[in-house]
Order: structure tokens, then sequence, then C-alpha cells
């Protein structure tokens, strides 16, 4: 087996197994280029977003800066909000 992963949001690119005829095959939906998973809201590759999980209340503090997100659950976020290929990166 061999997995190809992006260190881009931790986008899984390839999965490639072996069938019965030996041959390696990709199973992993997704597309040919980054620019692709760039432009799309479709989550293809089932990448980590800026953030995994739910974030009660929708706000996270780090290192004392409030960070109000995407309202996607209610009042939660969830999976990091609406627009899941745009990243920003907080240093």
């Amino acid at each position: 087996m061999r997995i190809e992963v992006s260190d881009f949001g931790a986008l899984v690119l390839a999965i490639s197994l072996k069938d019965r005829e030996s041959v390696s095959r990709d199973v992993v939906l997704g597309f040919d280029n980054m620019e692709a998973y760039l432009n799309t809201e479709t989550g293809m590759g089932a990448y980590v977003g800026r953030n995994a999980n739910r974030i009660k209340g929708a706000c996270v503090n780090i290192e004392g800066i409030n960070y109000t997100l995407d309202k996607n659950e209610g009042k939660n976020n969830l999976h990091s909000g609406y627009n899941r290929s745009h990243c920003e990166m907080y240093y």
C-alpha cells in the first residue's frame, strides 16, 4: 500500500492498493491537481480543515487572541465552517 498526503491541510491525495492481478490502483476520489482542491467546497480528499471537531460557541482563544469562527452547526463551529477550502495560518 502507498499513501500520498499533502502538507496543505493534510489532503489525502492517493491511496494505492494492489488488486487481484497485483495491479496498483488509486482508490481515493479526488482531483488531478492542487489547484482543483483550492477551488472547491466539496471536501474532496477528506482533508482536515483549519480545525477538526466541534468548537462550542464558535469562538476560540489562542495565546490571548479571540478568533470568531463560522456558526455552521447551531451556535457552534463544526470542522472549520463553511469555506473549508480557504486556509489561514496563524503563528
